[in-house]
């Protein structure tokens, strides 16, 4: 679904647009991925350990994101990502051709060029404002026709009906979920102690984690 970024496969989609508020990331701060970022505690498996025929790119990026001090709604978003990932037997999708009328944050343009795990970094969101704002924007803009966005730019909490997920959110591998999950740790290590009482970050783990649960149902 082009969450991640320019390379084979990937959606054909514009550079990220210049803007004048101030960039969500530097490229200066950047932290060892074994390093806390905003709280103490080290990263630390959220369930059991993976298979040990999990493709490196899962169990890196897995490894990365499984943060236990970003509490239970987190933790319920990577079970998600994790069993959705599992159904298709953790394979890499070729990214989606379907364009989209949203940028990627600016943090996931930079984390990308930095080589993801291979840097073994991670972004520190510099402006948690702009961040938001652009990963919502980018999260909606990734939805399906049949989901609504409601006044506050999110996709709406009523979820009854469906249709078809289709591309780009079907797609599956490092080129879909992946990149949204990383944003939202992101932003939760930005938000602190803060998050669980931040609405757009607790409706965006939310939204993300049903997704993924539902899509999961599908397979």
């Amino acid at each position: 679904m082009d969450l991640d970024g320019p390379g084979e496969g990937d959606i054909a989609q514009a550079a990220p647009p210049t803007v004048d508020s101030p960039v969500s990331v530097r490229v200066s701060d950047v932290v060892d991925a074994a390093s806390p970022v905003g709280d103490s505690a080290p990263s630390a498996p959220v369930d059991a350990p993976l298979p040990v025929d999990t493709p490196a790119w899962f169990s890196d990026n897995y490894g990365l994101l499984s943060r236990q001090e970003l509490g239970d709604r987190y933790k319920r978003l990577l079970r998600a990502w994790r069993t959705l990932e599992g159904k298709h037997k953790f394979d890499i999708a070729k990214g989606s051709k379907v364009k989209i009328s949203a940028a990627k944050p600016d943090a996931l343009w930079s984390w990308i060029a930095a080589g993801r795990t291979r840097s073994k970094k991670q972004p520190v969101i510099a402006d948690v404002k702009v961040f938001s704002l652009q990963l919502i924007a980018w999260w909606c803009a990734l939805q399906p026709a049949w989901r609504k966005i409601d006044y506050d730019g999110l996709p709406k909490a009523a979820r009854a009906g469906g249709g078809e997920w289709g591309q780009p959110l079907e797609t599956h591998g490092q080129n879909g979920m992946l990149s949204v999950v990383a944003c939202l740790a992101w932003w939760a290590v930005a938000l602190g102690a803060s998050r669980e009482s931040d609405m757009q970050w607790r409706r965006m783990v939310d939204d993300v984690t049903w997704v993924c649960e539902a899509m999961a149902k599908e397979l």
